[in-house]
């Protein structure tokens, strides 16, 4: 049945509706300009975050994502690193090598305070470090500071030795520091419950001014700009699509996303603009098993080479990286091949016997990054042979002890330091007593690099290490190295915050760029 509006009805309905649509246009624009008019005087910026924050202190926050973007709003560490990954000064002023590199002598600013007005001095850096070293202390910086001795010279100075010279050792003083004056009088079994451990004391202009709890839960956190005035509410949501919704809505102003879709639906809302950020201190490995006999297929250049060719090739998958991100200062280009043919990857994939497919094991936080669905299908309609097998976080340290597998896709972390002794020395491939090396792989030469690497204070020598290190990488393939896929900001439009123009080195990392320290 058709429908049919007469000339009467077009004229007494129609005609006062388009009236009624531009005043209630007109309106919305009046009111909206208004509202923007107040945001923009007020500078309150409403941003939205998944999860729920716990400790946001430094010796702790790594095992909560919402506690780590967090406490490097209200922290500063004696050292940081710029977007080539050099190590530049922020409460360091300055520091020196001596005794072939087992002394650092490191002198502070002296125009840095906590919140309260109490100066930051070399007492609190001593006290940080002295709680990490402390025996009640199991947290995972634990590890950074083990038989490190800790001298303050003066108020503004103190003095690190170390038992032996660790070039690496620099980035362990990217973490943050705490008050003395606020912590000394309460145990580190107490730091969890305690007020300061979610209002912290800052070392930064940032300053948390009220906290707003729901069902329980930390809802909404305000933060304040001392020096701008600012002001900031971070607001916890359950899900992605629920700061989707919000930002449709206006409720909130900024969102971050690791889901591209919905970051891609934003970018098509009104008054939405979403942009998307490379990470470049993380990402997805396809270790091979190198200890698996010399005729495996894993061993075989050619098949490398076409998985690596797939990856570059193929949108649908991560782009391919190498060991140390294009812009790190220690940076070497060594290729591999990406340019095989359908039929060069097919002959490559002929060598994985039918009956004896590739053994491929997924680590348990890999599938939140990535589809392996969609990277066993790209593989297998090349002529790939494997069985895709999701590890059970219970069952992880066997798989990896007994090497159950001929390949192992995992999650890895690279720090801001070139070193990756832990991933390729000879001697780290017994993982039951601490090792990394997961590909089980030996080179002779490598291993002379990386020990070199780790003794050499001078860059220019030390990049000449890591220069042989990304060579053999590229020449052997134990690993192919996979991109983090991208993250998303989305921003409504005329929120008047500042743009990330940088890598990250860490998801994680996007809070610090947004929010004005």
């Amino acid at each position: 049945m058709k429908i049919f509006f007469s000339r009467f009805f077009i004229r007494s309905w129609i005609q006062p509706a388009i009236i009624s649509i531009l005043l209630i246009a007109t309106s919305y624009l009046l009111v909206s300009g208004a509202i923007q008019f107040i945001k923009t005087q007020t500078g309150k910026i409403t941003i939205g975050i998944v999860g729920t924050p716990g400790i946001i202190n430094p010796l702790y926050s790594s095992a909560n994502s919402v506690d780590e973007s967090l406490v490097k709003l209200f922290y500063r560490s004696l050292i940081t690193f710029n977007e080539n990954s050099l190590p530049i000064g922020d409460l360091a002023e300055s520091w020196e090598l001596s005794d072939g590199g087992k002394t650092y002598i490191i002198t502070l600013v002296n125009d840095a305070f906590w919140e309260d007005g109490t100066p930051i001095t070399a007492a609190d850096v001593i006290f940080t470090y002295n709680l990490i070293q402390s025996p009640e202390y199991n947290g995972p910086e634990k590890a950074r500071f083990s038989n490190v001795g800790l001298t303050q010279i003066n108020q503004n100075t103190l003095k690190l030795s170390l038992t032996e010279s660790f070039s690496p050792f620099l980035e362990s003083l990217n973490i943050g520091i705490l008050p003395r004056h606020i912590w000394e009088n309460i145990a580190l079994n107490e730091i969890p419950s305690s007020l300061y451990a979610i209002q912290p004391v800052s070392a930064t202009n940032l300053s948390v001014k009220k906290i707003s709890v729901e069902n329980n839960h930390i809802s909404k956190i305000n933060i304040e700009n001392t020096k701008t005035s600012r002001q900031y509410d971070v607001v916890f949501l359950e899900s992605e699509k629920e700061i989707a919704a919000k930002l449709k809505n206006g409720s909130i102003d900024i969102g971050f996303f690791t889901n591209k879709d919905i970051s891609s639906e934003l970018a098509e809302w009104p008054n939405i603009e979403s942009s998307a950020h490379q990470v470049c201190g993380t990402g997805i490995t396809w270790f091979s098993n190198s200890s698996r006999d010399a005729n495996h297929p894993v061993h075989s250049m050619s098949l490398n080479e076409s998985i690596a060719s797939i990856f570059t090739q193929q949108e649908n998958l991560p782009s391919l990286r190498y060991a140390l991100s294009s812009g790190h200062w220690a940076y070497t280009k060594h290729n591999i091949n990406t340019e095989k043919t359908e039929e060069d990857m097919r002959v490559a994939f002929d060598i994985i016997p039918a009956e004896s497919p590739l053994k491929v094991s997924v680590m348990p936080d890999v599938s939140d990054l990535v589809s392996i669905a969609s990277i066993r299908k790209t593989l297998e309609s090349y002529g790939f042979k494997a069985t895709f097998t999701m590890i059970s976080p219970g069952n992880v340290e066997q798989m990896l002890y007994e090497r159950e597998y001929d390949v192992l896709l995992a999650h890895q972390d690279f720090g801001h330091d070139p070193d990756q002794y832990t991933f390729w020395h000879s001697t780290q491939t017994d993982l039951s007593q601490g090792g990394l090396n997961v590909s089980g792989y030996k080179n002779r030469r490598m291993d002379k690099a990386l020990e070199d690497g780790r003794l050499e204070t001078d860059l220019d020598k030390r990049k000449i290490a890591y220069n042989t290190m990304q060579e053999l990488l590229s020449e052997d393939i134990p690993a192919l190295f996979f991109a983090h896929p991208n993250v998303y900001v989305a921003v409504r439009q005329n929120s008047n915050v500042k743009s990330i123009d940088r890598c990250l080195w860490h998801p994680n990392d996007w809070l610090s760029y947004i929010v004005e320290k």
